[in-house]
């Protein structure tokens, strides 16, 4: 008998009318509506016959047969194991040992993928905005684990006084935040900070999100490394862990983060992440002090088969300071950063030979980013945020739910109220495929939800004229004509 169970790295979620199954290890997500989402409900975490699955699925159409429901899951159970959502075999004990053993290959980070089943998958990324529009869900909660930092980078945005003042939320409160998920439905939980390893209980928060069911992510600098930290992050199957990485030259990163050996132990630690099978990322802001040297970051990263995120614009600080951005490089170092990407970021190129876009169609109806619509941020200070960065308290976890903050604030609401029309400028600007769309970015910059970081639209400006330069130095294909 044929048994079937979902594999420990997809997580199901049903929203309203539709499901969604996500891998976290291959960074691959299908949407289904109407009976695909009621299949994805039945997948079970723990070995179980498909006919007996069938057989529960049947009492639950009116109109059709218990063949025609079986058949119909069962070809649907086949596509999810090819694109490894699933696993099947007719050995419970031997489908639980091959998930176990299961470790990716290493490799850049792919599209969604889509199936053939018949049962109406959907583009995930839009369908999800234009859903959660609808109907807010809190899919994602990032959580500062510790308002302390063992770095000091130049370009951070967290006020470091404040990390003084509020070093670490209660363990306790911390806990009780993550079962408040369960109910709500919510799919992912990052682990932030400040440095979230300066938290001695943060295996504690692991072991609950993962009895929670909860998908788990990891921002680190990674310098707390120990022999122990990469067999803890197995053991609770961590989905992604993302650690900076401003240079490989180390004098250059070890002066941005102001600790000497930094840069040493964040690239082992990137490095043993990446020969363990965990996924990771390396982010790579760009500034003043890296300009001449973040390339070699690109090249180190395609050696490694991981993903390296170039980012030119530098954030203000969380309480609108905006002395870090002293740092930031100006509109000539951008240009000559870019350059630098054009020349080395093969992923990039991807992209832009790809869609040439993010394919976001310019609907004045939906929201410029996900802030108030499915993620949020819980604060080491106890307050809930839209994002990391975007310090604009919508409530408290000293004294509120996470059900009321996400509910009833009117700071949320008043997120939630404003689409892509509220900027009636990028609506109609040319270099909207290329705009990284962050609200976070233009907040802390201005102080204002509503009004415009003129220097990212100048970097936006930037990208698009560079990038459509680039894409027409390329070799074109060449046509194939067909003769009969």
């Amino acid at each position: 008998m044929v048994h079937v169970k979902l594999s420990r790295h997809s997580f199901v979620r049903r929203y309203e009318d539709i499901g969604l199954i996500l891998n976290q290890r291959n960074r691959s997500d299908l949407v289904f509506d109407q009976v695909g989402a009621v299949f994805l409900e039945h997948l079970p975490r723990t070995p179980r016959p498909v006919e007996k699955l069938a057989a529960e699925l049947a009492s639950q159409f009116v109109g059709t047969t218990p063949e025609e429901i079986g058949r119909d899951f069962q070809a649907f159970v086949s596509d999810l194991e090819k694109q490894r959502f699933v696993l099947t075999g007719n050995d419970p004990s031997e489908l639980d040992a091959r998930d176990a053993a299961f470790v990716p290959t290493k490799r850049l980070p792919g599209p969604p993928r889509s199936t053939d089943g018949g049962l109406n998958v959907q583009s995930s990324d839009l369908l999800l905005t234009r859903h959660f529009v609808k109907h807010p869900r809190l899919f994602s909660l990032q959580i500062e684990a510790s308002g302390r930092c063992n770095e000091r980078c130049l370009h951070c945005y967290f006020p470091w006084d404040a990390m003084k003042t509020h070093p670490m939320l209660d363990t306790a409160l911390l806990l009780d935040v993550l079962d408040q998920l369960v109910p709500l439905g919510t799919m992912e939980a990052t682990f932030t900070g400040g440095e979230p390893l300066l938290n001695r209980d943060l295996p504690l928060l692991m072991e609950r999100a993962r009895c929670n069911d909860l998908s788990i992510s990891l921002l680190t600098n990674a310098v707390l490394f120990t022999s122990e930290t990469i067999p803890m992050l197995q053991a609770f199957n961590v989905g992604l862990v993302q650690i900076s990485v401003y240079s490989t030259t180390e004098a250059v990163h070890d002066k941005i983060t102001g600790v000497v050996g930094s840069c040493r132990k964040s690239m082992a630690a990137v490095e043993q992440l990446a020969d363990a099978g965990i996924p990771v990322e390396v982010g790579c802001p760009v500034m003043k002090e890296n300009l001449e040297t973040f390339g070699d970051v690109l090249l180190w990263g395609q050696r490694l088969g991981i993903k390296v995120d170039p980012n030119l614009i530098i954030m203000a600080k969380k309480n609108l300071d905006r002395a870090n951005l002293v740092h930031r490089l100006t509109i000539e170092e951008c240009e000559k950063a870019m350059q630098t990407i054009f020349r080395y970021d093969t992923r990039y190129h991807s992209v832009l030979l790809g869609s040439g876009s993010q394919g976001r169609p310019k609907d004045p109806e939906l929201p410029l980013c996900a802030i108030g619509g499915y993620m949020m941020c819980l604060g080491a200070n106890g307050d809930y945020y839209p994002c990391p960065g975007f310090a604009l308290p919508l409530g408290s976890a000293l004294t509120q739910s996470v059900r009321e903050v996400w509910e009833t604030s009117p700071k949320i609401r008043e997120l939630r109220a404003i689409r892509s029309k509220s900027y009636p400028g990028c609506l109609s600007c040319e270099s909207w495929d290329y705009c990284p769309l962050c609200a976070s970015r233009h907040y802390s910059e201005t102080g204002s939800l509503l009004t415009l970081s003129e220097h990212v639209c100048d970097v936006t400006h930037l990208n698009r004229r560079m990038a459509i330069e680039w894409k027409a130095k390329q070799p074109q294909p060449e046509s194939v004509c067909a003769h009969e």
